[in-house]
């Protein structure tokens, strides 16, 4: 039963209340009607969650691993496997943090860490930074 025809039952009880002129089950009505909403608003809430959990693990399928990180997808593997240190801020959009990731679903971009240790990066939200190389 959808909530409009929960919502026309209740407008329908709620004359045959007033008509019998019975407060009480008027404001069990009323109180019935406020508790509809509360389910549909927590159900349009649970429906926001569950679609962005289908976007995250959408997301997730799609990536690859580079080192102690993620890409974003195939193509951004590849074109993050034809650069050489300082990586593009345009490749380095779509690499992730994986620690972020992992505790958080955040999808968080990393940054050039330093030419010292060429090669690494560090994720500007956890300050994590490892090589990129590694396995």
């Amino acid at each position: 039963m959808l909530y409009s025809e929960i919502s026309q039952a209740l407008k329908d009880l709620a004359a045959a209340a007033k008509r019998a002129q019975d407060l009480e089950v008027n404001n069990k009505i009323i109180d019935v009607q406020e508790m509809i909403m509360e389910l549909m608003e927590e159900n349009r809430n649970l429906q926001q969650q569950l679609n962005n959990t289908k976007k995250i693990e959408e997301r997730r399928r799609k990536l690859k691993k580079i080192g102690n990180y993620w890409a974003k997808d195939e193509a951004t593997y590849k074109k993050f496997k034809e650069e050489t240190y300082p990586y593009s801020d345009e490749v380095l959009a779509n690499i992730y943090c994986a620690t972020c990731l992992w505790k958080d679903n955040n999808f968080i971009s990393v940054n050039n860490h330093s030419k010292l240790y060429g090669g690494q990066l560090i994720c500007p939200v956890c300050r994590s930074f490892n090589s990129v190389h590694s396995v």
